[in-house]
């Protein structure tokens, strides 16, 4: 995937978009200008189509480089990075919403799914893979 350029149409002059490829943004309007990726950042996103597809792609980067690092020693690696995807991140989202801390959502995943008397590699897998996952979210913040 193409790094995320902030950018801005003029069909939508009160949102500064994201855009991937350059021509259109992700909620596909014209782009007429575009930052550089160097000094393009999630927070200057004000679109919330936009922003909410820019926080996805980010997590799941995270979820891609976690993958990465641990592929060889699981049975279905890419199988546990959909379920982070359709699970982990709408539940996150849902309680930070909520008001809950990025602290005790993290907290609350890591007891749930990587218990101490737990030590097969799947299950070190999706404790690691959900942990950056939530930090991707968490930074999306600052």
């Amino acid at each position: 995937m193409d790094t995320m350029q902030v950018c801005w149409s003029d069909t939508d002059r009160t949102h500064a978009h994201a855009t991937y490829a350059g021509h259109r943004t992700v909620c596909d309007l014209p782009v007429i200008e575009a930052r550089p990726i160097h000094a393009s950042v999630f927070g200057d996103l004000t679109c919330p189509a936009c922003t909410r597809h820019a926080r996805l792609q980010l997590a799941r980067a995270a979820a891609q480089r976690h993958l990465s690092d641990h592929a060889a020693e699981l049975d279905d690696p890419e199988g546990l990075v959909e379920t982070a995807m359709q699970i982990i991140v709408p539940e996150a989202l849902a309680r930070r919403r909520a008001g809950d801390s990025w602290h005790a959502i993290t907290t609350d995943y890591l007891l749930a799914t990587d218990p101490p008397s737990q030590s097969d590699p799947d299950t070190r897998f999706a404790a690691g893979l959900g942990s950056a996952v939530l930090k991707s979210l968490e930074a999306t913040e600052q």
